[in-house]
């Protein structure tokens, strides 16, 4: 009986694929059941003060307790200021917080946590202080004044950096532990989009401009775009990546009608050498830059929920004063992002009907090409975004004194009714000569010299086989299968299309960021299984697609199969791997449809239809593994003490190519694996969408407000635990009877007030970072 398998196609996905092209490890045959697991309550043990003592106490320490009443700090704080240094504190006791300031937020398209995850402000943030300020440096009294100057504006952008990654921190860590939304995929994607139209509306954008004309959104804030992608940024790349000449980037210019390509074809491109060129008045267009920034990777997996189709982009940087391409049309829907400077855009009309909506890109042209006036004809600014349909004609120039970068977002290339017809035309055609004897009858005899572009023909002749030839077509509609047409596109986004980017709220639900650990001793932690009550669905709308095709079976006959093509082990660049999907069998297709239908909702895994359980059950494991299938919340671990664990055999070995579920890591590609650090914010990236910057600043207060509320219970209670623990280890140490404590220690001992230590303590530490504080603030 055939079960859920895994397999990658090389090239293009055709309906008809060798045997050998099948065969993949098994799948969904799992003989681990989902069980439910029991709350086992952790067992409080009790610290032993003779072993592991709670408090820290400094040789300095007079008191037997450890604990230096205020009166003894007072007095070793003025000691310390006499002889100018610090001194160690002599308790470490976890105590309350106080309350922080919160400093100003700004809020900008893309350039917000809560937005679509950008990040690239805190990866260029100082991670260290300022240097010293050295006023001896300069005698100038303004040099002085300058150095005093450039030194506050540096200690303010310090305090205000580590304010952001404290914030975003906090952000994370509640996104991680919310119940996902029962969203769906394609709404966030048009959220997106309406990110980069705002304020037109997207639905008034599909309906008067998309495929229709030239639209031009001026910015709002010059920094909307700035976090997708800078000349910083491009720089880091160049640096310290691999990055080559016609492969990642091109070299061009533009001079006196003739356009230039000046690559070192084969050879990397040193940071150094590209930008002698750009020194020299050369454009540099860098290919994938999603690849080198997070955000405009999030943007681009985002559009591309809501177009359904492969979203790419590529980004342009040209010197003052220059030009470097020559006017062409493109055959995809453009969105330019204008990152930084200035640039003259000029837009023109397609020239002909046959160039409305073209299917592919057209040569360059000269000005004498371009009789009739731009109908766009302005200066982008950083923030200005411009969309043209494919076919209309366009050119940019720099301005005086200004360079320009910009990022042009692609769209919609090959996704036309042409593409359709492309795929049912020949389904069409190949059904009808299966069902229909017309189609499978002999032309008429001397059908060679009853038509011909330079033949000489009968005109009866000639009419009758036009006649005959349109019934055939007229009767070829009844065998359109719409359905199997748009699979076949839908298989081709499959294998070109970027893989979806998580959230860490998604992450945190998934196998990208749950599941076993490894931990640094070599033994494994969190360990996790779906009870029957655990609600789950797809990851993303376009993260799969289920098909039915025709294979070729071992003897040289035709069977059919289903197969579950999916992106989420594709590469970012444009075809990296090769396609990834799964076959399913029979008896799976009842849960696997369920899952399909009810997205974008959760459903219980004890409510899924099946055929058999245990291969339900064998299912959601498979789904889960491939990165298919995420959680409503993320799933508790029921054993971090565990030891390694061989698997069942029943699992069956993992084999295959790269790209499957061979042992094979995932590529990275979902918010690289894991889930973001919240102590180096450069892994820090998800997207929530966010009205305005009043309600983002509200939901910002409840969260530190809740986070605030469960810090104080999480302190009380560790207060009382260590009270607790506290007397049960004086009670064993006063009860053994080898000990060699005398009778006036064990009497202080018995007299001894932990829980007055204790808030003493708090109270000694909470005024001591309040005085830091205020210092700080001074």
């Amino acid at each position: 009986m055939k079960k859920l398998k895994k397999k990658s196609q090389a090239g293009k996905p055709k309906p008809k694929v060798e045997p050998e092209s099948k065969r993949g490890k098994k799948l969904g045959d799992k003989s681990t059941k989902v069980v439910k697991v029991k709350n086992t309550p952790a067992k409080s043990v009790g610290v032993k003060l003779n072993k592991t003592p709670l408090l820290e106490v400094s040789p300095d320490t007079p008191s037997v307790s450890g604990i230096l009443s205020k009166k003894g700090k007072a007095k070793k704080r003025k000691i310390s200021n006499e002889t100018d240094e610090v001194s160690p504190k002599s308790v470490v006791v976890k105590g309350k917080k106080p309350d922080k300031k919160k400093s100003a937020r700004s809020f900008s398209l893309l350039n917000d946590s809560l937005d679509l995850a950008s990040t690239s402000t805190l990866r260029n943030m100082p991670s260290s202080t300022p240097a010293k300020l050295d006023l001896d440096s300069s005698d100038d009294d303004d040099d002085v004044m300058e150095s005093v100057n450039s030194y506050k504006a540096e200690m303010e952008s310090s305090r205000i950096h580590s304010a952001k990654r404290k914030r975003q921190t906090k952000r994370v860590d509640s996104a991680k532990k919310r119940a996902l939304d029962a969203e769906g995929s394609e709404v966030m994607g048009k959220n997106a989009l309406q990110r980069l139209l705002d304020p037109i509306n997207v639905d008034t954008f599909m309906k008067d401009y998309w495929e229709k004309r030239v639209l031009h959104v001026p910015a709002s804030d010059p920094t909307k775009f700035s976090n997708l992608l800078s000349t910083e940024m491009m720089d880091k790349a160049l640096r310290n990546e691999i990055l080559c000449f016609g492969r990642d980037l091109d070299v061009t210019t533009y001079t006196d009608g003739e356009k230039q390509n000046h690559n070192v074809e084969g050879s990397r491109a040193q940071a150094h050498v590209v930008w002698d060129f750009y020194a020299n008045g050369c454009s540099i267009r860098l290919l994938h830059p999603h690849t080198h920034s997070k955000q405009l990777m999030i943007v681009m997996s985002a559009l591309q929920e809501y177009f359904g189709c492969l979203v790419g982009a590529n980004s342009y940087l040209t010197p003052p004063s220059s030009q470097g391409f020559a006017p062409h049309y493109d055959d995809i829907e453009a969105f330019i992002l204008q990152l930084e400077g200035r640039k003259r855009w000029r837009v023109y009309k397609p020239r002909s009907k046959h160039e409305v909506l073209p299917r592919f890109s057209s040569p360059n042209f000269s000005e004498a090409d371009l009789s009739d006036p731009p109908v766009f004809d302005a200066i982008l600014s950083p923030g200005d975004l411009l969309y043209f349909p494919r076919g209309y004609i366009h050119q940019a120039h720099t301005v005086h004194n200004e360079h320009s970068l910009h990022v042009t977002i692609s769209a919609y290339q090959k996704t036309s009714w042409l593409d359709l017809m492309d795929k049912l035309v020949p389904s069409a055609l190949k059904t009808a000569a299966a069902n229909d004897v017309d189609f499978r009858r002999g032309l008429p005899i001397g059908y060679l010299r009853q038509a011909g572009v330079f033949t000489k023909h009968v005109p009866t002749e000639r009419k009758a086989l036009i006649h005959t030839a349109k019934q055939l077509v007229a009767k070829l509609v009844n065998y359109i299968d719409i359905d199997s047409a748009v699979d076949e596109l839908g298989v081709q986004f499959m294998h070109d299309a970027l893989p979806p980017v998580l959230t860490p709220a998604e992450a945190a639900c998934s196998v990208i960021g749950n599941g076993w650990r490894m931990e640094s001793n070599g033994k494994l932690k969190n360990k996790i299984e779906f009870p029957p009550t655990t609600r789950v669905r797809l990851t993303r709308a376009n993260c799969y697609r289920l098909v039915q095709e025709d294979v070729v079976g071992p003897e040289g006959g035709s069977t059919t199969q289903v197969s579950l093509y999916y992106t989420v082990d594709n590469s970012s660049l444009y075809h990296g791997e090769e396609p990834n999907f799964l076959v399913v069998d029979a008896d799976l297709l009842l849960t696997l449809r369920a899952l399909v239908n009810a997205y974008p909702q959760f459903t219980t895994i004890s409510d899924l239809p099946y055929d058999t359980e245990d291969k339900m059950y064998g299912l959601i494991c498979d789904l889960w593994d491939h990165g298919l299938l995420v959680t409503e919340t993320p799933s508790q671990p029921i054993d971090n003490q565990a030891s390694i664990v061989i698997p069942d055999a029943s699992r069956g070995s993992k084999t295959g190519p790269k790209g499957d579920n061979g042992g094979n890591a995932l590529n990275g590609s979902l918010v690289e694996g894991s889930l973001p650090s919240t102590d180096d914010e450069e892994d820090v990236d998800y997207e929530e969408d966010v009205d305005d910057e009043e309600d983002l600043d509200e939901e910002e207060d409840d969260v530190d407000d809740e986070e605030d509320d469960v810090d104080d219970e999480d302190d009380e209670e560790g207060v009382l635990h260590t009270v607790e623990n506290l007397d049960d280890d004086l009670r064993e140490l006063l009860c053994d009877d080898g000990s060699d404590i005398d009778e006036e220690e064990m009497e202080a001992l018995n007299n001894l007030d932990i829980e007055d230590l204790l808030d003493s303590s708090l109270e000694d530490a909470e005024e001591e970072e309040d005085e830091e504080e205020e210092e700080e603030e001074d």
